[in-house]
């Protein structure tokens, strides 16, 4: 009598428990997102649960140890603190939507393979967390779908060096109409609520107090500090240096 194979219907693998302990990552930034199951964390001696769904955001210099449950995945982004600042300087849960998610794996990707997509993945998943420590932005965001598209990718990355052009061919639509679309919708034109969001997220990045001006220019998306210093006084009324030493001295 031949023999079938019945494959069990309760899981078709085992990943046991285990535990890491003892770390502190001296360069990087880490984002530890829990794709599946749960992991037990102490962080700086507080504990916590991390959930499929979330992710932990641990700075770089962050005592931390953890515990990952049996038949979980958790999977590990890395972030090199002396070339990426970030305003978020303590450990920070994130919830993963279905476009994070998709973020993190395409980074993921990239950081253990050859795949490079181009764009700074590192960048959009780093705004993915600053947006939790971040109140929103005074500044109106347009409602259709092409033009919100847009807006989105500046928000999580405006360093996006694309035109208009560029984006109305990629959507296939023409660059007048997604030019109309940001008037009608937000009172802006396009490069104007790209200036305006990359300047409010300048002063956002200043006032953390942990990075340079230089640093802050290429996180908004200028290529020299002269022209980022020129369009942030313009903007703020104050310079780059100036707003970041006010802020630090308020918070003093």
């Amino acid at each position: 009598m031949p023999v079938t194979y019945s494959p069990r219907t309760d899981s078709a693998v085992e990943v046991p428990r285990f535990t890491v302990a003892n770390l502190n990552e001296e360069t990087h930034h880490l984002l530890l997102w829990q794709a599946k199951g749960h992991t037990r964390f102490v962080v700086d001696g507080r504990p916590l649960t991390l959930t499929a769904g979330q992710a932990l955001w641990i700075p770089a210099r962050t005592d931390h140890r953890f515990t990952i449950a049996p038949n979980s995945a958790l999977m590990p982004m890395f972030f090199d603190a002396r070339a990426m600042t970030s305003i978020v300087d303590v450990p920070t849960l994130v919830p993963i939507d279905a476009n994070a998610e998709t973020l993190c794996l395409a980074l993921i990707g990239s950081q253990y393979s050859l795949l490079r997509p181009p764009a700074d993945l590192q960048q959009m998943v780093v705004a993915v967390v600053e947006a939790q420590a971040v109140a929103p932005v005074g500044i109106p965001m347009p409602r259709s779908l092409t033009a919100l598209r847009v807006a989105r990718n500046v928000v999580l990355n405006p360093a996006d060096q694309r035109s208009l052009a560029d984006w109305a061919a990629e959507l296939h639509i023409s660059t007048r109409s997604l030019e109309r679309a940001f008037v009608a919708e937000t009172g802006l034109s396009w490069r104007r609520w790209r200036r305006i969001h990359r300047m409010i997220r300048a002063a956002h990045l200043l006032a953390a107090g942990s990075s340079s001006v230089v640093d802050v220019a290429g996180r908004v998306g200028f290529h020299t500090p002269s022209a980022f210093t020129r369009a942030f006084r313009e903007h703020h009324g104050i310079t780059p240096t100036d707003y970041r030493a006010a802020a630090i001295r308020n918070t003093a």
